[in-house]
């Protein structure tokens, strides 16, 4: 039986009228939903519309649930977390989901409970990190739960090690993984790397969610470098060539059961646009179903070496707070720099940080600054 395919549901009008029609044609066979979308951050209390279909689609099986704020890296625990994931358990008892996710990756460190998804090198430390949440997530949902892969990079290695770590993560809870063809693409068009060889250095046995998207271009000038860099923004058309690693990764990934097609709301303001990712949407139902119809023998995926001992766990949430403080204060690459490499990482981590893509630094520092979040009370101790 080929993946649903479905969308992620959004509240704000533009949407509605977005994807009223393809309702009404029954082209959406699953909902996911931004679990936390109202918990805080946006103090948004969803309408009662979104409930009656969150109901709908939880009775018939077909409702998945996503996480954006947990910060499923952050070394140091932040009680907001804890709040986070209490909020969770309750949520997952009022609906039933089939499964839970969240990002890979870090939003929060020491006083920042929010900032904008950012990376962290593979050792062994950042494991354990990553191990104890996803087990934390699994007791709250009592259900299946996974990660999606992360499309900022600040290092190829970010990229190239992602699928390592990720399965590293996972595996002692089986937990599964959401491959975002868009975030692998923009890994690869930013580092340079092929993006079918990319798509196939993550677990695909693992992926139980595909994600597709658009996105936009964007210019770091200050890093004295014009290429442009690319950004997972939900807010463009899909692109061939993204269509066309979806169609590869359809075929490699044999326990995939969900395909979620995203896009910001507020772009789909004009009928034309609206009209637009509709055919879109149209297009990723027939590829699906074609896709599926004729797989291909899975990559073989296996993890033999244990991950670098490069920092504990007290010195990477140093290094987080450091990384993040630096990108909120800063905008210029070489400043950013300079400063990590006084701080902690700058001896130990000195390779990583030397192999930093300038634009990518002056990129996530605008974003980072954009989303920041500050909260002195929220810092605690590494457990």
């Amino acid at each position: 039986m080929p993946p649903r395919v479905g969308l992620n549901l959004l509240t704000d009008e533009a949407f509605l009228e977005a994807v009223r029609p393809l309702f009404a044609e029954g082209l959406v066979a699953a909902l996911e939903w931004d679990i936390d979308d109202s918990w805080g951050f946006s103090a948004r209390t969803p309408p009662a519309w979104t409930e009656r279909m969150l109901d709908l689609y939880a009775e018939e099986g077909a409702l998945y649930g996503h996480g954006v704020w947990l910060s499923v890296l952050t070394a140091a625990w932040q009680p907001r977390q804890e709040a986070w994931l209490k909020r969770l358990a309750h949520e997952c008892r009022r609906r039933p989901y089939r499964h839970v996710s969240e990002h890979f990756g870090f939003t929060a460190a020491g006083p920042f409970t929010r900032s904008t998804m950012l990376p962290l090198p593979y050792c062994g430390a950042a494991v354990d990190i990553g191990r104890d949440r996803v087990e934390r997530l699994r007791a709250a949902t009592g259900g299946p739960v996974g990660l999606e892969v992360l499309a900022n990079t600040l290092a190829p290695v970010d990229a190239v090690e992602q699928g390592v770590f990720l399965d590293a993560v996972l595996a002692p809870t089986d937990g599964f993984l959401v491959l975002d063809v868009h975030n692998v693409w923009t890994q690869a068009v930013n580092t340079g790397l092929p993006p079918e060889l990319l798509l196939e250095s993550y677990p695909l046995e693992r992926v139980r969610e595909l994600h597709i998207s658009g996105g936009s271009w964007a210019r770091a000038l200050g890093a004295g470098d014009s290429r442009p860099v690319r950004l997972d923004s939900h807010d463009g058309p899909l692109l061939h060539p993204v269509l066309s690693l979806l169609r590869r990764a359809l075929g490699l990934c044999p326990q995939c059961e969900l395909v979620i097609v995203e896009r910001r709301g507020e772009t789909l303001q004009s009928e034309d646009v609206r009209a637009e990712w509709r055919a879109h949407y149209r297009a990723v139902v027939d590829l699906v179903a074609e896709a599926s119809a004729t797989p291909v023998s899975p990559a073989r995926f296996s993890v033999t070496a244990p991950p670098p001992e490069l920092l504990d766990g007290e010195a990477l949430a140093r290094y987080q707070r450091e990384l993040v403080t630096a990108l909120v204060e800063e905008s210029e690459s070489r400043a950013i720099l300079s400063r990590l490499h006084q701080g902690v990482a700058g001896t130990r981590l000195a390779p990583y940080l030397d192999t930093f893509d300038p634009r990518m630094v002056e990129l996530l520092a605008a974003l980072a600054s954009r989303w920041a979040a500050f909260d002195p009370s929220q810092e605690l101790h590494v457990p």
